[in-house]
């Protein structure tokens, strides 16, 4: 009964004052050479300092196990570790009923000897106080535990996400911290946040200054491009009119009516220019009468 008689000493003690057991913990369930059984036990003790650290000041030590987690391992890789320790666990439970009880005879215990030599070479975790200690009432147990654990983890995310703000560690008085430290630590932290976030401004603007020089130099070559294919097309169309006229042959009849569309056209665009300017110069000619007068 190990991890219930483990309530009080995976308290506040052990995740405030000694943060470098759940560094411990977190090394362990991510470390690639740990088996499932490893994995999953470190995981089991490190959802139990979640689980009993609940009812801590504003549930700082359970949100800092989390947190910590969260980004040590991810959420996701972390619940899979139980699943990968339940299957360990119902391997163990099958190789332990499979295995004969201890007998007197030497004929027999070399039986059980050579029965358990066979199983160690079909099975990754042979020893057997192993196989003996992961019965179907432990099993049962860190089952029920693991949907406690699942629980109070989404119940701390799920709280978090509906506070407006939670208070980062590095804002929080340490112990025998002096009040003008703590003023001249808290001074340097939002200097230094300021300078990031003015930072972070200054490239946003940089970078939207580069896109729309970008697009700037895209439109203007676009229109270059456009009126240099037009200079093509009329030169081409002259070129074609003159070597006509040097052979003597008929020249096509230009299209007066497409001519005068155009004329029109062309004729509006400049008045509609001349109304813009005319009404540009009133507006400002009322503004500056207006001002005059009060």
């Amino acid at each position: 009964h190990y991890f219930i008689d483990i309530i009080a000493a995976l308290g506040h003690p052990f995740v405030s004052e000694a943060p470098e057991h759940i560094a411990y913990l977190l090394g362990l369930i991510s470390s690639p050479h740990a088996g499932a059984c490893v994995q999953g036990l470190a995981a089991t003790i490190l959802g139990e300092c979640v689980l009993y650290n609940k009812n801590g000041e504003n549930n700082r030590d359970a949100f800092a196990v989390v947190d910590a987690l969260n980004q040590k391992v991810g959420l996701t890789s972390f619940f899979l570790k139980f699943d990968k320790l339940q299957k360990s666990l119902k391997d163990l439970t099958t190789l332990g009923q499979h295995r004969k009880p201890p007998s007197r005879s030497s004929s027999a215990s070399m039986a059980d000897a050579e029965e358990v030599d066979t199983d160690d070479a079909n099975q990754k975790h042979q020893h057997p106080v192993i196989v003996a200690l992961f019965d179907p009432v432990f099993n049962g147990f860190i089952e029920r535990l693991e949907a406690d654990i699942r629980e109070s983890i989404l119940g701390i995310f799920s709280t978090t996400k509906n506070k407006v703000a939670v208070l980062p560690v590095e804002l929080e008085q340490m112990d025998k911290e002096t009040d003008g430290d703590y003023v001249r630590r808290l001074r340097a932290f939002i200097e230094k946040q300021c300078d990031g976030m003015q930072k972070a401004k200054i490239e946003a603007e940089v970078s939207n200054y580069r896109n729309l020089t970008t697009k700037l130099e895209c439109c203007d070559l676009k229109s270059l491009s456009d009126a240099y294919n037009s200079l093509e097309q009329s030169n081409f169309r002259l070129e074609t009119e003159a070597k006509a006229l040097r052979k003597g042959e008929d020249v096509p009849y230009p299209d007066t009516e497409a001519i005068k569309a155009e004329a029109r056209e062309e004729t509006e665009k400049e008045n509609e220019a001349e109304l813009n300017d005319l009404l540009v110069c009133l507006g400002q000619e009322a503004k500056h009468g207006g001002k005059t007068e009060l």
